[in-house]
């Protein structure tokens, strides 16, 4: 049988939830949760007990939230649905995948993105599909305004295992150091930040997840 997690809720539904109370007070103060959805209004959208919809306005599974160095700066990718930024901690969202001048539709499938700790408004994202030319990893300085192509290969945004692991990672103590696993052409390896690429092997391999070890020193791979 097939059981549904927390993580799946939130993709099914396609929204973010915020919950401004969870963590605080006792079991008995806290509001009752139920299967309703108590109507408010669009700009507050749908509450769920002490959880509230957050609508971003796109189709597709919400695979992740980014927290950045900026506690008001969010960002949120979909595996079909292109990329979202939120401004004031995840209240509302915008599209910033719109600039992205790829060779097809696989830009708005997106696999992965990754913030620089240093800077909420760097950011890349490694976006392409199956389906469409190959696109790869594009960079962005200006929190998504415009994006430039860093990289070129093969990313699978709407993969049936998109929601196991990421694709791109940062070094823990570093971070303009950053692989990029991608789908079958190997790891890549960036010690500018994104802005230049090296192949360093692990070719024919279709990955889930990328990791670095806490202390750096080590690199996980599942594939």
């Amino acid at each position: 049988h097939f059981v549904m997690k927390p993580s799946f809720f939130l993709a099914l539904i396609g929204v973010a939830f915020l919950c401004s109370s969870c963590g605080a007070g006792t079991a008995k103060d806290a509001p009752r949760v139920n299967s309703a959805v108590v109507p408010s209004s669009a700009d507050a959208g749908a509450r769920y007990g002490a959880w509230r919809s957050s609508h971003i306005g796109g189709g597709g599974y919400v695979q992740n939230v980014v927290f950045t160095s900026d506690p008001k700066i969010l960002y949120a990718y979909v595996d079909v649905g292109g990329i979202f930024r939120s401004d004031d901690g995840g209240q509302r969202w915008r599209m910033i995948h719109g600039t992205i001048a790829g060779s097809g539709n696989g830009v708005t499938n997106v696999r992965d993105i990754s913030v620089d700790a240093a800077n909420p408004n760097v950011l890349l994202a490694a976006v392409g599909t199956q389906w469409s030319p190959r696109e790869g990893v594009f960079r962005s300085n200006d929190g998504g305004k415009t994006w430039k192509r860093v990289l070129d290969a093969w990313f699978y945004g709407n993969e049936d295992f998109r929601w196991a692991g990421r694709a791109l990672i940062r070094h823990p103590k570093n971070s303009q150091i950053v692989l990029a696993m991608s789908g079958g052409e190997g790891v890549f390896r960036s010690l500018d930040g994104g802005q230049n690429w090296k192949n360093v092997g692990l070719q024919n391999a279709y990955h889930s997840d990328l990791k670095f070890a806490r202390d750096g020193k080590r690199v996980l791979a599942c594939a």
